[in-house]
């Protein structure tokens, strides 16, 4: 009777309109409750909902839900609306929402006065032809209710009072991207009102980009184009902020901003990359051309760049091939530049890791020019090939699941062989025999595989050194890029570092009883992280938006939060299991622990039961219960999550009693204490 009552009080009259004789239902809580048999009473009119029309929606209300009735007769000017569910139309045990309008005082008021829905003397002062009253979805009193038109099947909208403020910076609003030097734009927000909040940035057409949390706004990955800073100011019910849709199609209360707009001048040094062999022979006459190929090169200047491996620059080509015929013994870099106009330090004898402007230079290409006995080093380092086209892989380590990388080498010449991982700075970490490679037990960050040939006498080929310092006749195959991001689910709590706590649900105080908790992680690594409730089973009941929960609308019993980090997408909805989660990057984990909430039904767990003391909690052998005077010769039942009966015993007296529950399976477990009308509940932990 209990369980049933908490989910009818989830049930109200969310909108009417007298002289339309119609009404909307609306279900507020968490599970689907039936309303065909509920009745409407305007007294001395009473109807059952399942011999109404239905306007829309379905008798089967789920969670948030709306049912829109007609046929109930209602007196335009002055009358009330009562929703029961029994036909005992002066029992306040049924009724479970009320309203009356043009005056107070009628038939039914007396019994909504008692159910503790509605207040003496209170009331809706008119309803005009045409209006519809509607619901603000925040208590029982006529406040809670205004005139407008409509909305049937759709959420109230009462009065648009959002304001987006107005915005202002002090930086730079015409920025360099893709130089990889972050450019902050700090924003000032004032004037600003409504419910919800929320920063936009779209481009010139109002297409929406991206949703931050908030300020300094970093667009260093966005590339050229121009984009536009709002503020959004908005009430529930907002329809149309995602990414992909158009802020100009917005729908509900809400108010932009004016905008902030950017110039993104996009650079982009490309990617390069040679099949012509890199170790060349340096003498005059001796013509070894190297041909490069460029690649995403972006900006409105480009050029290309020869340096030594000092960054110093030896020259500025006008393009390739790139011929070192003569120019002595030594290693330079080959790269490409792209820069906007105003470019300062692009000149022969200048360092470029001077240049200042807007720019961005590719990755280099490394030459080795050899000279006199050093021109007899004939090796390869071959080429690799994997998998993947661009020999780029991102895996995901400390989830425990091996992500072996296969390698192929073709083409490799030399006296010696050796497979080399280093760092994306060069530093040399491992050098291993040979594949599959697995770099799980690795942690976060990027490395490249190589492979070496190399004939005796190398130097410098050691875990710490750096590649780049490499002394003999060797060369170095092109790499192979991992990605390791590092996941880890962490552990879970509430905000103040519980893991188990009790709520009293169904008692329509919502968070004045303590039935919203904030959790917390600890340790969880990942680019994601949410919070999960579930059943014992692990069936999912809900994802949170955030790291609060309010339980009031739940039914009783027991769920878990659990933590849960990853990369990409979340791929879980409510029904599935948590078990059979992932993430569009298939990079995830669940957290190590679980909070326990156990939703304890109102009039059997009492707010004395802070007075009942039970230890050691968690148990292994027998708890030890001091009993309260209330409670001597308590019938002691203890339940499992499952509602089961596990162990019952009769105690005897007051005060210290042990009772044994060695023989409990590891788990929670529910202790009831009764005595009369006396009942006492503490959950207790068998580890």
């Amino acid at each position: 009777m209990l369980f049933a009552i908490g989910a009818n009080a989830q049930i109200v009259i969310n909108e009417f309109q007298p002289d339309l004789d119609q009404v909307e239902i609306k279900n507020l809580g968490m599970m689907e409750v039936p309303v065909g048999n509920y009745f409407l009473c305007s007294f001395p009119v009473y109807t059952e909902i399942e011999d109404m029309t239905i306007v829309s929606g379905d008798l089967n209300l789920g969670p948030g839900e709306i049912l829109v009735v007609a046929g109930h007769l209602m007196g335009d000017s002055d009358d009330e609306l009562g929703l029961y569910i029994l036909p005992q139309y002066s029992n306040s045990g049924a009724i479970i929402d009320y309203v009356e309008w043009g005056s107070s005082g009628h038939v039914r008021a007396s019994v909504a006065i008692g159910a503790e829905i509605w207040s003496m003397g209170d009331f809706i002062p008119t309803v005009n032809a045409g209006e519809s009253v509607q619901w603000d979805g925040e208590g029982d009193t006529s406040d809670d209710w205004f005139l407008g038109d409509d909305t049937f099947g759709a959420e109230n909208i009462a009065g648009c009072d959002a304001e987006g403020g107005t915005i202002s910076t002090d930086d730079p609003t015409e920025i360099c991207v893709g130089d990889g030097i972050a450019d902050p734009i700090n924003v000032t927000l004032e004037g600003a009102s409504g419910s919800n909040s929320a920063w936009v940035i779209t481009d010139d057409q109002a297409n929406i980009l991206a949703l931050p949390e908030g300020g300094p706004f970093d667009l260093e990955e966005a590339g050229g184009g121009v984009c536009l800073i709002w503020h959004l100011s908005f009430e529930d019910g907002l329809l149309g902020a995602e990414v992909g849709m158009n802020a100009n199609d917005l729908e509900g209360c809400y108010t932009l901003s004016n905008p902030i707009t950017v110039i993104r001048n996009g650079v982009a040094g490309g990617t390069i990359s040679t099949e012509d062999e890199t170790t060349i022979c340096a003498l005059d006459g001796e013509a070894d051309p190297i041909n490069v190929t460029l690649e995403g090169a972006e900006g409105s200047n480009f050029a290309w760049v020869i340096t030594d491996d000092l960054g110093n620059i030896l020259d500025l080509p006008a393009n390739g091939p790139f011929d070192f015929d003569g120019a002595g013994e030594g290693v330079c870099l080959i790269w490409h530049l792209s820069f906007e106009d105003g470019l300062e330090g692009a000149e022969v004898g200048m360092n470029a890791n001077d240049l200042e402007g807007c720019y961005s230079l590719s990755n280099p290409i490394t030459v080795t020019r050899l000279v006199g006995e050093d021109c007899d080093c004939n090796v390869d380092g071959g080429t690799l090939t994997t998998e993947n086209e661009n020999n780029t892989f991102e895996i995901c380590t400390g989830d425990g699941i091996a992500d072996p990388i296969d390698v192929t080498l073709e083409g490799n010449e030399g006296q010696n062989s050796q497979w080399v991982i280093t760092d994306d700075e060069g530093t040399i970490l491992a050098l291993p025999a040979g594949g599959p490679f697995d770099l799980d037990g690795a942690g976060p960050g990027t490395c490249l595989i190589w492979h070496l040939s190399f004939d005796d006498g190398l130097i410098g080929a050691e875990v710490g050194l750096n590649a780049n310092d490499l002394e003999g006749c060797y060369s170095l195959s092109n790499p192979v890029t991992v990605i390791r991001n590092e996941i880890a689910g962490g552990t879970v709590s509430t905000s103040d570092g519980e893991t188990m706590v009790t709520v009293i649900v169904g008692d329509g105080d919502g968070d004045g009883d303590g039935d919203e908790f904030e959790f917390a992680s600890a340790e969880s690594e990942g680019e994601n992280f949410v919070f999960i409730v579930t059943d014992p089973s692990g069936e999912i009941i809900d994802i949170l938006d955030g790291n609060t929960a309010d339980f009031e609308g739940a039914p009783a019993g027991i769920c878990y939060v659990y933590g849960f980090s990853y990369y990409g997408t979340l791929e879980a909805e409510v029904e599935n299991n948590i078990a059979d989660i992932t993430s569009t990057e298939d990079c995830y984990q669940i957290s190590e622990n679980f909070v326990t909430i156990d939703r304890q039904p109102v009039g059997v767990y009492e707010a004395r039961v802070n007075a009942l003391k039970a230890w050691p909690n968690p148990v292994n052998e027998a708890v030890t219960i001091d009993l309260p005077e209330a409670l001597q010769n308590a019938q002691l039942t203890i339940y499992n999550t499952q509602g089961q009966i596990v162990l019952t015993t009769q105690m005897s007296g007051s005060g210290n009693q042990q009772v044994n529950v060695s023989q409990l399976a590891t788990g929670t477990y529910h202790l009831h204490l009764t005595n009369g009308d006396q009942t006492y509940r503490i959950a207790l932990l068998k580890p």
